[in-house]
């Protein structure tokens, strides 16, 4: 008996089987950290949840050591700046209004992210 030059049916359905394992664990390894890592709770976690690396900024953040009164002005504030609009547009008018700048430990930062820096410390 010949065998046909084509792809057996089971070595086409192990093939795709691999191929298919393959661009699983290819997303689990992008998208796993992501999946995994620690999210803000609390009052102010829908406005920390806003920035990329919450858990970092929240670093920044406890430098910062502003009291209670101070954050929740803070999340007012910022909250009120970002209604409808993308943090990047409220840090760029922050870093165009030259007034809109703050230093913290050496660092200057526009004062919306400093603000959302507070809000990611108080939220982890």
């Amino acid at each position: 008996m010949n065998r046909s030059p084509y792809l057996s049916r089971r070595a086409a359905v192990l093939g795709g089987v691999a191929a298919g394992l393959a661009a699983i664990v290819a997303g689990a390894i992008v998208e796993g950290p992501r999946l995994l890592r620690r999210r803000p709770r609390g009052a102010y976690a829908r406005l920390a949840g806003r920035l990329d690396d919450p858990e970092q900024a929240a670093i920044v953040g406890r430098a910062m050591r502003a009291d209670g009164a101070a954050t929740k002005a803070a999340a007012a504030d910022a909250g009120r700046r970002l209604a409808g609009r993308s943090l990047t547009q409220v840090v760029s008018e922050d870093v165009r209004d030259m007034g809109g700048l703050v230093e913290i430990e050496g660092w200057v930062l526009p004062r919306t992210l400093a603000e959302l820096c507070l809000l990611a410390a108080r939220s982890f």
